[in-house]
């Protein structure tokens, strides 16, 4: 009887677990899944949502963690379903929620990326071809073709994401909706906006993203060498200018992009000397000499004027004093005289000082208040004198309407009037300027936030110009707008 009992007490205890592995347990299921609205995974920036693993079964244990401060677990931590809060801004994309979840059969761990949609970002409109940057700010030119894209992109890109494009003085050729647009310029100021919207946009409209430059038409006057009336035999140290070359380097159309001068029957003293203003040149014995300027622009114009001089034979006859008829004011200034072998010169001048080259065949000098200066130089016993006018360059201070503006508030601000037919020309950083940007008041829309800089260029009828600068502080910080506001 007790053999018997050992027997089959030997056999309940190996037996019994055998048939008890029907019904063993398995390790937890840690699939985490969210509830609308972000079920994909993306959720806006400051909303919450909840997210649950299954069941695992009495006693389980469950312990959920974010990989960021920019993701809260704010309830139901020790649970298999958790309530997360998500901040506005952070400067991470996308994060991971991830679990532990411990039942009687052991331990198994998940996570799932979480990608957080600002509300409000900070992103450029960049162009390309890039525009040239010159005083007056980016330069490109009309009539010609751009791609504007919205950068930087994000690392990727939350479903229903539209992008709605808007261009002022230029056409949409395609790209409409995407982050990158083609386009046409017109002539003058180009402006471009466009706003980002996606599922959050309800929330908190995305900020409008824009960016300008200016669309220049080809340079208006064909630029013209100007020179001495004739030149000495073999004579050196002549000089030649260019009539509008302010226009050509700093005005309102595209820049040079190459510039070289050549002379036939002459030579230049230094090679390197071709692709500087003025020229200076030597003569032939006979004949004429003639020079030519080739200039190209970041547009594609081309130009290419010549000049023809006379080479004299009677050295005295062919002394002559060059200066240009017009000065601005308070700008240095040069003027030359024919070069004579072996010769003296001597310069004096009314209403100006000398500032270099006294005793050569060229001086450079600035004008000191007067209406005119009047220049003298005697070459050997040869005189020459030459009237100059002076125009007195504009005032380019800038006037505000006041030193503090609200975020995306409008201001004004202007120069003085520098008469009939000046220009002007305005750039804005930090701030959208509003209709035109070619008078002396400039209308401008703030930015969000930080400090407004406005830049102008005057340039009078007489071709003078001054630059001025001033900035606008932005007050507090922006709160985020209803949609539709």
């Amino acid at each position: 009887m007790k053999r018997w009992s050992s027997i089959a007490f030997l056999t309940l205890a190996v037996g019994f677990p055998r048939f008890g592995t029907a019904q063993s347990c398995t390790p937890p299921d840690v699939t985490i899944t969210y509830n609308d609205p972000s079920s994909d995974g993306y959720v806006c920036g400051g909303q919450s949502f909840t997210a649950e693993v299954p069941d695992a079964g009495p006693g389980a244990t469950y312990e959920w963690e974010t990989g960021d401060t920019f993701a809260l677990i704010t309830s139901g931590q020790g649970t298999r379903t958790v309530t997360v809060s998500v901040k506005d801004r952070f400067t991470s994309p996308g994060n991971v929620l991830s679990v532990t979840v411990t039942n009687a059969c052991g331990t198994n761990a998940g996570n799932h990326v979480i990608r957080r949609i600002t509300l409000s970002d900070i992103a450029n409109v960049s162009v390309a071809p890039s525009p040239t940057i010159v005083g007056i700010g980016p330069v490109g030119c009309a009539n010609s073709d751009y791609t504007a894209t919205i950068s930087p992109g994000p690392d990727y890109v939350p479903p229903e994401r539209t992008y709605q494009w808007q261009v002022n003085n230029g056409t949409i050729i395609s790209g409409q909706g995407t982050p990158s647009i083609a386009l046409h310029s017109g002539s003058g100021d180009v402006t471009l906006s466009v706003i980002r919207q996606d599922r959050c946009s309800p929330l908190g409209v995305y900020h409008t993203h824009s960016g300008s430059f200016l669309a220049a038409e080809p340079i208006g006057q064909s630029p013209r060498i100007v020179g001495p009336d004739s030149v000495a035999p073999d004579s050196t140290g002549n000089n030649a200018n260019l009539s509008n070359w302010q226009e050509l380097f700093l005005g309102n159309g595209p820049r040079v992009s190459s510039f070289m001068w050549s002379v036939s029957n002459g030579a230049l003293p230094v090679p390197s000397d071709a692709y500087g203003l003025p020229l200076t040149f030597s003569a032939g014995s006979s004949g004429n000499v003639t020079i030519t300027a080739t200039l190209s622009d970041y547009c594609g114009h081309t130009y290419a004027p010549s000049l023809s001089i006379p080479i004299e034979q009677s050295p005295a006859a062919a002394i002559v004093l060059y200066a240009d008829d017009r000065v601005c004011g308070s700008e240095e200034s040069q003027a030359s005289v024919t070069p004579v072998q072996g010769a003296t010169y001597g310069w004096t001048i009314a209403g100006g000082a000398i500032t270099a080259g006294q005793g050569t065949p060229t001086i450079k000098f600035v004008p000191t208040g007067a209406a005119q200066v009047a220049l003298d130089v005697m070459v050997n016993v040869t005189t020459r004198s030459k009237l100059i006018d002076v125009s007195p360059l504009p005032d380019a201070s800038i006037a505000t309407t006041a030193a503090v503006v609200l975020p995306r508030a409008t201001g004004t601000a202007s120069v003085a009037d520098a008469g009939a037919g000046a220009r002007y020309a305005w750039l804005a950083v930090n701030a959208k300027i509003v209709g035109p940007s070619d008078q002396r008041q400039v209308t401008y829309v703030a930015g969000d936030a930080g400090t407004v800089r406005l830049e102008s260029l005057v340039m009078n009828a007489s071709g003078c110009g001054a630059a001025g600068s001033t900035t606008i502080a932005v007050a507090g910080t922006p709160r985020r707008r209803a949609a539709g506001h």
